[in-house]
């Protein structure tokens, strides 16, 4: 071999070297780049759900809130549904107790009048010892009568006062009931809204999953 093959060989020998070491250098920077795509792939996948999460536990302390707001405003239905329930019981209640009180009052009115007549008749009668004896029987009947007359004033006095605060509940009711009308259907609604997006970033993002969930 002479010389000028032998430089031919050397330079044939450098350059398949250089090649070599070009392809070399060009896997490592195509293996660095995928790397760094890799690793900001998996911290974008992390960010993600961290970033979801932080969304839900704010929801929840947002649920938490309207929870509440939703046990007032229910407490509030109860209370006006409490009132026009016994407002309507105590109305009922009074009417029914006016009938009694009407009809002893027509009872004791009858025996008093049927007795009074007898002993008079017997006061005018010619027999002294029974007129006095009725007459008698006369003092007693007027206190007797007076006395269930004033019994049944307070019966019929008590009847009226039920019939008047069974009136007052349930006026009351009413219009508690109608100022907790809005009240509960927003918190309602606050409720079944939060609910329906807590679902929506646990399905992964899918809002239509968590209404879907909730029918």
């Amino acid at each position: 071999m002479n010389i000028y093959q032998s430089n031919r060989l050397s330079m044939r020998n450098n350059v398949g070297v250089s090649d070599f070491l070009d392809v070399f250098l060009n896997i490592k920077k195509t293996g660095i780049v995928l790397i760094m795509v890799c690793f900001s792939l998996i911290g974008f996948s992390q960010a993600k759900p961290d970033k979801n999460q932080a969304e839900i536990n704010k929801l929840e302390g947002q649920l938490k809130t309207a929870q509440v707001n939703l046990s007032k405003a229910v407490k509030q239905d109860s209370t006006a549904d409490a009132l026009i329930e016994s407002g309507t019981n105590m109305i009922k209640e009074a009417a029914t107790e006016a009938k009694t009180n009407d009809a002893e009052q027509k009872r004791l009115d009858k025996e008093y009048a049927n007795q009074t007549k007898l002993l008079n008749k017997k006061i005018g009668g010619k027999d002294k010892d029974a007129a006095t004896e009725a007459k008698n029987d006369l003092k007693a009947l007027d206190l007797k009568y007076k006395a269930d007359i004033k019994d049944l004033a307070a019966k019929k006095k008590a009847t009226d006062k039920k019939k008047v605060t069974g009136d007052a509940n349930l006026t009351k009711g009413k219009t508690a009931k109608k100022a907790a009308a809005a009240p509960l259907k927003l918190a309602q609604t606050n409720v079944s809204t939060i609910e329906q997006k807590i679902d929506a970033l646990k399905n992964g993002g899918n809002e239509g999953e968590g209404k879907k969930k909730k029918k």
